[in-house]
Order: structure tokens, then sequence, then C-alpha cells
């Protein structure tokens, strides 16, 4: 007869009987996480993906707004604190992710950006555009 130590008396007799019974022990394998823990894990990577939307959305913005938004996300990733279940370190931590990747793709990611912003398109007449190097 199979071991079945550590396991309620009514799991053991579903198991016994051989029947269909899915336990949740047996369903939930996320490696002895607890599976009510993936709802706070998915809240936690969305708001780090709209943290990275937010940037993307609103970093060449010229808003007094769009710019103190833009400046609460840029804080928020620099932050090493962990104080805060929703603090760019935790989330990191949770998800597992490296928080010093992300802030280098993020730096990445704005240096391209510049980059292919370095000419602007002021108007000249109707409807033509001229080209211009920013100084």
């Amino acid at each position: 007869m199979a071991d079945f130590s550590g396991t309620s008396q009514l799991a053991v007799k579903a198991l016994e009987a051989d029947s269909e019974v899915i336990l949740p022990e047996q369903y939930f394998v996320h490696g002895g996480e607890d599976p009510r823990s993936e709802p706070a894990r998915r809240l936690m990577l969305a708001v780090l993906e709209d943290a990275l939307l937010t940037l993307g959305s609103h970093w060449r913005s010229r808003s007094r707004h769009a710019r103190r938004i833009v400046a609460e996300v840029e804080v928020w990733f620099a932050s090493n604190s962990r104080a805060d279940p929703f603090a760019f370190g935790s989330i990191c931590d949770v998800l597992g992710l490296d928080p010093a990747y992300i802030r280098d793709a993020i730096r990445g990611w704005k240096e391209q950006r510049t980059a292919l912003t370095k000419y602007r398109r002021p108007r000249a007449g109707r409807g033509r555009a001229m080209l211009t190097r920013r100084g």
C-alpha cells in the first residue's frame, strides 16, 4: 500500500478508492508555493506592466502633469526599498526578476528613443515639414 503520510483522511480515502478526484495538492503544483498567492503575483505583474506602459506613453510628453507622472515612475524604478509589497524591489523578488537588468533595459530604451528623436519636424508652411537638428 502507498504511503500517504501528511495527507488528510479524506484525501487518503479518495486516493485509496482510486477515484477520479483531483486534490488541491495535486492540482496546484507551484514548487511548494501557496496557490492563493497567484492573484497577488498577477497583481504585482500588472503593477510592473502599468509602470512600464506609463513610462513609455508619457516619457517625451511636454505637459507638467505627464512629467510629474514620469518622475514618480522613475523614482519607483530607482528605489531599492523592499518595505512595501508593491515596491519595485519587492515585485522583482516575488516574480524572480533582476531589478538591475530591468533598469538597464529602461535606460537603453530611453537612449534609443532619444537617438531616434534627434531631429524634429517643425511646420514649414502648409502641411510641409522641415528637418532641423536639435542642438
